[in-house]
């Protein structure tokens, strides 16, 4: 530190001092305690957190393991059982799962309505070429209405 590009401390004085204590400042060298506190007070607290989400995860961690081993353990017990007619208790369970349910009067009106909306779309999907003929055929109509409007105003005097 005896040296500043190329400059001896001890040979500027106090200009050179100044010099210096400007030039660590201004790279950020130089910083003042309360702002040096403040970030490793920071870097404290983000290393705690830190710390304590890691702790959290390992927690959550040995909870999965945990959960998959009784899984498995429920799995292997579901399929050694029997039944009477010789299926195993998770064939069952798959069985009544699958099994077809009533369907209740909303759900026949919702099928309907859906089968309805559907048979629509397609008609309108159907009448699209001719809908988009009709409608060139009327902006046409309407531009030449406009057109005529303004003539009939420009001859009697208007606009």
């Amino acid at each position: 530190m005896d040296e500043a590009g190329g400059i001896s401390v001890l040979q500027g004085g106090a200009a050179g001092l100044l010099a210096l204590v400007v030039l660590l400042i201004l790279t950020g060298r130089l910083i003042p305690r309360r702002t040096y506190d403040d970030v490793r007070e920071e870097r404290d607290m983000w290393r705690a957190a830190f710390r304590e989400s890691e702790a959290a995860r390992a927690v959550e961690h040995e909870h999965a393991v945990t959960a998959v081993e009784v899984g498995q353990t429920a799995v292997q017990v579901l399929r050694a059982l029997p039944t009477p007619e010789g299926w195993t208790m998770l064939r069952r369970i798959r069985a009544w799962c699958g099994r077809s349910r009533r369907v209740t009067p909303g759900q026949q009106a919702a099928r309907s309505a859906l089968y309805r909306a559907e048979c629509d779309r397609l008609e309108a999907e159907g009448r699209a070429p001719v809908a988009a003929e009709v409608a060139r055929e009327l902006r046409a109509l309407r531009v030449e209405n406009h057109f005529a409007e303004r003539i009939r105003l420009s001859l009697e005097g208007g606009r």
